[in-house]
């Protein structure tokens, strides 16, 4: 222990005579500016939907009645929710650009979103014709294809159309939706290769 920090131990001890050594070691290290906690780790991901929420797509003018009296359905839907015993609760609506979002306590089951769906039509005032049926948040992945010809069997590039059809063929893609078409580059100028 150097000679200055015993000096301003006791300095601490002086100034507090009756902590016990280890508060008066703890009060020293901050005054000095030293740290013992470890410092917090950076979340580098970022969160995505929740799988709790039901995704209404409706009309504005629709989300604005049901948003206007949002503690009255969610009592309403959980009060049939709670009658076919499922043990989804619904917390609350909120506003979204493409309709309603409700959050609930849980992942909903197909039964369950049906027993909102038909809430929201039957609400006062919306039109039904402007209420699609609910669905559960989606994830977007990407997919890298490499070893792909570049060229066709009579010469031609392929096309992203040719890609579609290969992969809706593939049952391993049966609950996949593209959100855009495939993007088809060549390896290099002097390569037969492409990359998906």
């Amino acid at each position: 222990m150097t000679k200055g920090k015993v000096e301003n131990i006791l300095k601490v001890k002086e100034a507090f005579l009756k902590l016990v050594p280890k508060k008066i070691i703890e009060i020293h290290n901050i005054a000095q500016g030293i740290s013992h906690k470890a410092c917090p780790k950076l979340n580098m991901t970022t969160k995505g939907p929740s799988r709790k929420q039901v995704i209404i797509s409706i009309s504005q003018d629709n989300s604005n009645i049901v948003i206007s009296c949002a503690n009255k359905h969610i009592f309403n839907i959980n009060r049939l929710l709670k009658s076919t015993k499922s043990n989804v609760t619904a917390d609350f609506i909120q506003f979204d650009s493409i309709g309603i979002i409700i959050t609930t306590n849980q992942v909903t089951s197909a039964l369950d979103m049906n027993i909102i769906e038909n809430y929201i039509k039957d609400s006062t005032n919306v039109n039904t014709n402007e209420v699609s049926s609910p669905q559960l948040p989606q994830s977007k992945s990407y997919l890298k294809i490499l070893g792909i010809p570049y060229l066709t069997n009579n010469g031609t590039p392929i096309t992203h159309n040719q890609i579609e059809e290969v992969i809706k063929r593939i049952y391993l893609f049966n609950d996949v939706t593209l959100t855009s078409s495939p993007h088809i580059i060549k390896v290099s100028s002097k390569s037969n290769m492409a990359i998906i």
